[in-house]
């Protein structure tokens, strides 16, 4: 498959998870070659695209530690871990948002991160994490399968 059109392709996945997780935001993030940081390469419903060049480094905001943990990581406005500790919550001026690790299922491999977030309304309730873990596991097998191709 051209690049472009796995490019295209993802952009949906994007997109599509943001409206499946009623949020305002999503981004993607991917490995930079030859080193253990990741930067943002696909975004839907930004505001300030500033955050295509911010590198993600273990341990630093939502995504870092999704890198650090390999598991889910959830931040709100305030809050320790949340938007005071995320650049891309201030960046994008979200409330509340999700991290979710990519990798193939069952694998401690993280080949991506997954930002989720929303400017206002509720926060993300613990069936809905589930079902969205459940729609990125799904996204990572596409995203899998059509490199292949």
């Amino acid at each position: 498959m051209g690049e472009w059109l796995l490019d295209w392709r993802i952009q949906q996945e994007v997109e599509a998870v943001r409206i499946d997780a009623n949020s305002d935001f999503a981004a993607l993030a991917l490995p930079i070659p030859g080193e253990r940081r990741m930067m943002w390469r696909y975004i839907a419903g930004s505001r300030d695209l500033r955050i295509l060049q911010m590198k993600i480094v273990p341990g630093v905001g939502m995504a870092g530690m999704v890198l650090r943990h390999g598991t889910p990581w959830l931040g709100t406005g305030g809050e320790h871990g949340g938007r005071m500790d995320c650049p891309v919550m201030i960046a994008e001026k979200l409330n509340t948002a999700i991290a979710f690790p990519m990798g193939p299922e069952g694998s401690r491999s993280i080949e991506g991160v997954l930002l989720l977030g929303r400017r206002e309304g509720s926060l993300f309730e613990r069936e809905h994490i589930k079902l969205l873990s459940e729609r990125i596991l799904q996204m990572t097998t596409v995203m899998d399968f059509e490199k292949q191709i």
